[in-house]
């Protein structure tokens, strides 16, 4: 009688398990069609987890997101901005120009601070820029130059020299021979080499990349070696 008893026990398991398997396959063949089978995957993995957690609440129910980051959706982040804006340069100083009109050498003195707006243009950053290697989880952007936005000369004070015929013609030579120095200066290179710091920190956050999803990607920034034109509109002259 016992074993007759045993026989049934395990038939009737059997049965349910046979059973269980059949109706977990048809109800994830349907949530795969209606779903996709990433979804579905994660549904059959998180429900377990998650009816144990809501007993058991010190543990976290947070799925997993497994979305895998793309070229298109890093250039479609990156392409909503036009010009990175990163700052401005100041620079004071003092400087002399002079013209000659005949037998006659005009001379002028400015002093004035030069202000220097650097930015990024992020439309030169084309698709082909941007590399994602799913294998070593790695994301690599090659950037655009630096360039100047806009310059002027503010706080101007003009002292001292001799000057007759030329004078505005001075004028506009201190004005334009203070943004060339500034340009030029090692000062402006330091602070390129800040703004580039700050450029891809700046482009961190605007591709917020762990808001996408929880793989964690390398993010790594080239420096272009193509010459690219001034940024449309600026009021720079072009470097040395």
């Amino acid at each position: 009688m016992q074993d007759l008893f045993q026989g049934c026990l395990s038939r009737i398991g059997f049965v349910v398990v046979i059973i269980g398997a059949l109706i977990c396959g048809a109800v994830f063949t349907i949530g795969t069609i209606n779903n996709g089978f990433q979804d579905t995957l994660n549904a059959f993995y998180n429900a377990p987890r998650d009816a144990f957690c809501s007993i058991i609440p010190v543990c976290d129910t947070q799925s997993f997101d497994t979305e895998l980051v793309d070229e298109q959706i890093l250039w479609t982040k990156i392409s909503e901005r036009t010009v990175l804006d990163l700052g401005k340069f100041e620079r004071r100083g003092d400087w002399h120009a002079e013209r000659t009109t005949l037998v006659v050498t005009h001379t002028k003195n400015m002093r004035g601070t030069v202000n220097i707006t650097m930015g990024m243009d992020l439309s030169a950053i084309d698709p082909e820029d941007i590399v994602v290697n799913q294998e070593e989880l790695s994301i690599t952007i090659t950037l655009p130059p630096i360039q100047p936005v806009e310059c002027f000369v503010n706080e101007v004070e003009y002292y001292g020299g001799f000057c007759i015929e030329v004078c505005d013609e001075l004028e506009n030579d201190l004005l334009r021979l203070a943004i060339e120095r500034s340009l030029n200066s090692d000062e402006f290179d330091q602070a390129l080499v800040s703004a580039d710091a700050n450029a891809k920190v700046e482009l961190a956050t605007i591709l917020d990349i762990g808001n996408i999803t929880d793989i964690d990607y390398t993010l790594r920034f080239l420096e272009s070696t193509e010459e690219l034109p001034a940024i449309p509109a600026t009021t720079c002259p072009e470097r040395d």
